[in-house]
């Protein structure tokens, strides 16, 4: 047990510091990256004479190539998938510690208010990094906006908006507090996903012609439907806590029927939508990384009701009705 407490405490120390250091870096890189860059750009007409006609698939955005900010950007894109894999590992082992399993590990580090702590780590680069590095792109690579490109600034910041401002305001949470290290652990990759994706839809030179295409039509539909599930289920779970409860319930109606985590298969619709409608690496990986850490996590919410509630529905599954 000793050990065990040792390990944690120097697994957390270490976690803080990398985390700290990975964020102060990521902002400076791109804050000297964005005002010297000088870039090639590239035709719009090379993506109108793509197969079908979607944008290619590049690694980096055409209008990054040879620059540093396409260095910035394949960095980026490794770490990210490295995270994904990480936090599916870790995911697997044992549930975040936050939440009905906080109770399961001892908290480390010090006590931060839970609201503030989720309004910055997912406001700060969701909505405020994401917003300055998209417009600052443009304005450093001397671009006209495009149109798709604001349709999608503006899918992704009605996620964040709600996620980082409104969702800490008006949830009923059964602890004030969490660790410290918990909330960076949100930050920092939040921050990489938000850097990758704002610059991947700035330096994406997508035509009009993309709003009808089957990748923007399917992905935007897709969002939506995820995001109106997403916002359903919190505000369900919301309302089964009275103010200043702390007790969990059985969540009844809607989704709840047949999925014990309708909220995550919400936000999983979401993000394959954006991965589909940005058609870009950047979303892609993006994607990748909330499914490593939703699944898993459902799955032990679905343990957990299982073990904590004895007259739990039995036909209800984990994420996926009928199937998982």
């Amino acid at each position: 047990m000793i050990s065990t407490m040792i390990s944690t405490t120097i697994s957390t120390t270490i976690s803080t510091t990398i985390s700290t250091t990975i964020f102060t870096t990521v902002f400076m890189t791109v804050s000297t990256s964005v005002f010297t860059t000088s870039s090639t750009i590239v035709p719009t007409s090379t993506l109108d004479a793509a197969p079908g006609g979607a944008p290619p698939w590049l690694i980096p955005p055409p209008l990054l190539a040879d620059d540093q900010l396409a260095r910035l950007y394949l960095a980026l894109l490794a770490i990210g998938a490295a995270l994904a894999v990480i936090s599916l590992a870790s995911q697997m082992r044992a549930p975040t510690p936050y939440g009905r399993h906080a109770s399961r590990e001892p908290a480390w580090g010090p006590q931060v208010p839970r609201r503030l702590a989720h309004a910055l780590a997912n406001g700060l680069p969701g909505v405020g990094l994401f917003l300055w590095l998209y417009i600052a792109t443009y304005q450093s690579l001397g671009l006209t906006p495009t149109v798709v490109g604001g349709a999608l600034l503006l899918l992704w910041l009605a996620h964040f908006v709600h996620r980082g401002l409104v969702h800490p305001l008006v949830t009923r949470y059964g602890a004030r507090a969490l660790p410290l290290e918990l909330g960076l652990s949100a930050l920092v990759p939040l921050t990489i996903f938000a850097t990758l994706n704002a610059l991947a839809i700035a330096a994406m030179p997508y035509p009009d012609a993309w709003f009808s295409s089957p990748y923007f039509l399917i992905g935007a539909l897709l969002f939506a439907v995820g995001f109106v599930l997403n916002r359903h289920a919190d505000r369900a779970l919301r309302q089964l806590r009275p103010p200043g409860g702390r007790d969990y319930a059985i969540p009844r109606g809607g989704l709840f029927e047949w999925v014990s985590s309708p909220n995550y298969l919400g936000e999983l619709i979401m993000w394959i939508g954006w991965s589909l409608a940005t058609w870009t690496a950047a979303g892609a990986v993006w994607t990748l990384y909330v499914a490593a850490t939703l699944v898993p996590r459902a799955r032990d919410h679905h343990l957990w009701y299982q073990e904590r509630f004895s007259d739990y529905p039995a036909r209800r599954r984990a994420l996926i009705p009928f199937t998982w």
